[in-house]
């Protein structure tokens, strides 16, 4: 599946790309066992919460004390399940009711910050954490991440405000390109 990409054209300091990871591999994970279904699927269990751990190129997001996120790579197929062994750890369907996109490259902190109240200066809230909040109206979750390009954002909305959301792209930030 091919990713939809909007470009934000430069302006001034203002140059970042919109891209649809919508497609991409996740799951939502919620439950008592959530540790237990990281260490059982050898993955990292993320110390504290609105943090992110790494291992293999997967994305372990703490959202909760036991609510998590799991992110994969374009074209991963391994990405674990939550399996019967592992009782007390759910599915969260999260890869059929959330929108991920990602915003990345050095206006992507300037176009956010024009979208939400949340700090989201690097000295608060740096590559690796996790800020949950309102962005554009909508209840988002953003996972920032050091891009190639320069800050990047993913973003996690409720996927049946995904056009909205890109809409709202443009409404609120006047560089974006529809």
């Amino acid at each position: 599946m091919a990713a939809h990409v909007t470009a934000l054209p430069r302006t001034g300091d203002f140059d970042a790309t919109l891209h649809d990871r919508t497609g991409w591999p996740r799951l939502g994970l919620r439950g008592p066992a959530t540790a237990g279904w990281c260490a059982a699927a050898g993955l990292p269990f993320p110390e504290a919460v609105n943090t992110v751990a790494t291992a293999g190129g997967v994305r372990v997001a703490r959202l909760g004390r036991t609510e998590l996120l799991v992110l994969a790579p374009a074209g991963d197929t391994g990405l674990p399940r939550p399996a019967p062994a592992v009782a007390a750890a759910y599915d969260g369907h999260r890869e059929e009711t959330w929108a991920w996109f990602r915003l990345e490259g050095a206006g992507t902190l300037a176009a956010l910050s024009a979208m939400t109240s949340a700090d989201l200066r690097p000295a608060v809230s740096p590559a690796g954490s996790v800020v949950q909040t309102r962005l554009a109206g909508l209840d988002a979750v953003l996972v920032l991440v050091s891009g190639e390009a320069g800050p990047a954002v993913d973003i996690f909305v409720d996927i049946a405000a995904a056009e909205y959301f890109q809409a709202a792209m443009g409404d609120r930030c006047p560089n974006v390109r529809q």
